[in-house]
């Protein structure tokens, strides 16, 4: 999930600067642009927090809004 939709295209693509800094987490070499908040780490012992907050996170969602801004 983000906040920040500059890093995308569109709904569906990232911008190539967001692919890089995901192949820098993976590798563990981010560059000094890389942001300080980009990524969170998840293993067994966070992922269930993680997946709590998500969802606390898609029940605010406004779809019914989302769909009249976009003319749905």
């Amino acid at each position: 999930m983000t906040e920040r939709p500059e890093n995308f295209a569109d709904s569906h693509h990232f911008r190539a600067q967001v692919g890089r800094w995901i192949i820098q987490r993976l590798f563990a070499s981010p560059e000094p642009d890389t942001p300080a908040d980009f990524g969170i780490r998840l293993d067994p012992g966070s992922i269930e927090a993680y997946l709590a907050d998500v969802g606390q996170h898609l029940a605010a969602v406004d779809c019914d809004g989302l769909r009249r801004s976009w003319g749905l």
